[in-house]
């Protein structure tokens, strides 16, 4: 955590410098951030899931994402995700931060289907769905590690 804390601080440090700096410095900076962006800790990665999961759980961060509403026509709304559902799973990877989803919806081949899971009014439901867009708007919610995959 406290490595966390000092990459964060270190990124608001270069922000605020190349805000600040001649062009020539400008580049340098940006430089370092650009390196401390792909180079970071990546507390879901050296955790792993369900490490993560609590530390998000007790640092009062969303765990999970809800869907807000299902666009009409949709992939979603053709197998009955409705407002309010938690989406636990997308093509077998864990989904607890908005990100989670939208980059796992850009893998895969379009046109395949993948299977995911959600807890719709209390019960999880598995489905399958084509890969790509939902057409669902999300939210960050937070919910217990221990009742959830």
């Amino acid at each position: 955590m406290q490595r966390i804390s000092q990459q964060d601080y270190r990124r608001l440090q270069l922000g605020n410098l190349i805000e600040r700096a001649d062009s020539s410095a400008r580049q340098q900076y940006a430089d370092e951030l650009e390196e401390l962006n792909q180079n970071g800790v990546v507390l879901r990665t050296e955790a792993g899931d369900d490490a993560y999961d609590n530390y998000l759980f007790a640092s009062g961060q969303s765990n999970r994402v809800k869907v807000t509403s299902v666009l009409s026509g949709s992939p979603a709304e053709m197998i009955g995700l409705q407002s309010e559902d938690i989406i636990l799973t997308y093509n077998d990877q864990r989904i607890m931060r908005w990100r989670d989803i939208r980059s796992a919806t850009l893998q895969g081949e379009i046109g395949s289907y993948i299977d995911i899971e959600i807890l719709q009014d209390g019960s999880r439901m598995n489905f399958s769905i084509p890969i790509g867009t939902l057409g669902v708007q999300l939210a960050g919610v937070q919910l217990e590690p221990q009742n959830q995959p």
